[in-house]
């Protein structure tokens, strides 16, 4: 009887030695190597470049770690810009053209990406020595699309008649905008064409619901509009809105400017003929979506916020300004202006990212400096 209770105790003993040992081994154990939580396109040095993003470290009671590690991802250059001021990038929802608006208009081009998840970090080769070779990249359909990347030279397609922003179609194969007499313009990507639908539909507000329909304004509401039959017209919303709008990816919802002065705030609505519309933030102007249309990123004043676009939750960066989005929400880019310019008295930023993980806004990491501050999310 008293050599099996020894036996007993004597494994109960082992088994919490075991247990100990799993538990602080799994602490001192070496952190696996993560993959990035996203990639990035940024404008430095004449340049487009597509940068990893790292994921968030954390010391193990929860802290951040190394928000400013210097050991940040080196860049793969994408495309050569010139002279040219970049004033805003967008990337289509495939990930494989950009539009550039810079000063001279709206172009558009292929991108060529870095597929490796892991070829661009620190320690490795760095795949910008010398240049892309790849002279196009290829979409699900086979098609060929120009990347801008032959010997090095930027070859941009520019949009005729663009006067102002432009909008991609959620395919990704259409871009819309407003001409210098604000009558709309529709621009249908392919292969090696693009073709141009006009329409006399004008007003403020212009975004895609879908793929084959835009939102337009008049003095009675928000519309959606038929791109090859503008004549067939059904109403979304009996309001038109005070200042920006955008609409969602899944065209289902708007957020918008209410208000004038003081009193303005953002708020969103769905696009079902109603348009009940429910505040968000006080004071803001929206940015972007999200892909998954679950979240907003708005500038309120001199902080960068991200708000879900049912409401009830926000979170702010003070003395940031709001860039991108990532596709799930999950991050954001936001950009911090440098007191002191480049050699030709340019403006330049720090380009940071947020993660919407946590309570408090803890200070962002940084993911590039000196950039000219236009970035865009790249969609996985």
């Amino acid at each position: 009887m008293t050599r099996s209770v020894t036996v007993v105790l004597h494994a109960v003993a082992m088994a919490a030695v075991v247990a100990l040992g799993l538990a602080f081994g799994s602490v001192f154990a070496e952190p696996k190597s993560e993959a990035p939580v996203g990639s990035a396109v940024i404008v430095r040095d004449g340049s487009l470049w597509q940068v990893l993003l790292p994921p968030d470290k954390k010391h193990h009671h929860g802290s951040d770690k190394a928000n400013n590690d210097s050991a940040q991802p080196a860049p793969v250059e994408l495309l050569r810009l010139g002279d040219h001021l970049v004033t805003r990038i967008t990337v289509s929802s495939r990930g494989d053209l950009v539009l550039i608006e810079t000063d001279r208009g709206v172009h558009w081009a292929g991108l060529v990406r870095s597929n490796s998840r892991h070829a661009a970090f620190p320690g490795q080769d760095d795949p910008a020595v010398g240049g892309p070779t790849a002279s196009a990249v290829r979409t699900s359909r086979g098609a060929e699309v120009p990347s801008g990347l032959q010997d090095g030279k930027s070859h941009m397609t520019e949009l005729p008649a663009c006067a102002g922003r432009a909008y991609w179609a959620p395919d990704g194969r259409s871009v819309a905008c407003f001409d210098s007499k604000r009558n709309i313009v529709v621009h249908r990507l392919t292969a090696t064409v693009q073709t141009a639908i006009h329409s006399t539909a004008r007003g403020p507000h212009l975004a895609f619901l879908d793929s084959d329909r835009l939102v337009v304004s008049d003095l009675r509401g928000l519309w959606a509009v038929s791109i090859d039959r503008p004549h067939d017209r059904t109403l979304l919303a009996p309001h038109v809105p005070d200042g920006d709008m955008l609409v969602s990816p899944d065209g289902s919802r708007a957020v918008a400017v209410v208000g004038e002065g003081e009193k303005n705030a953002l708020y969103v609505f769905r696009l079902d003929g109603k348009g009940i519309k429910r505040r968000l933030l006080a004071g803001a102007v929206p940015v972007e979506w999200s892909r998954n249309s679950e979240w907003v990123l708005a500038q309120m004043g001199r902080r960068a916020c991200m708000v879900r676009a049912r409401g009830g939750q926000y979170k702010c960066w003070r003395g940031f300004r709001a860039v991108a989005i990532a596709p799930d929400g999950s991050h954001i880019l936001m950009a911090r202006k440098l007191k002191h310019g480049d050699r030709s008295n340019k403006t330049r930023y720090d380009l940071f990212r947020g993660r919407r993980d946590g309570v408090k806004s803890e200070w962002p990491r940084v993911i590039s400096r000196s950039v000219a501050g236009p970035a865009a999310w790249l969609p996985h």
